[in-house]
């Protein structure tokens, strides 16, 4: 997966949220858990 910096504009959206959304749930598993 090529990084934010070199990817087009098209493929930075989804990194981020994909990005995002691992974190979140990261965060959310050490909240329950």
């Amino acid at each position: 997966m090529p990084s934010p910096i070199t990817a087009p504009c098209s493929w930075q959206p989804s990194i981020f949220l994909r990005f995002f959304q691992y974190i979140n749930s990261f965060v959310y598993k050490k909240i329950i858990c």
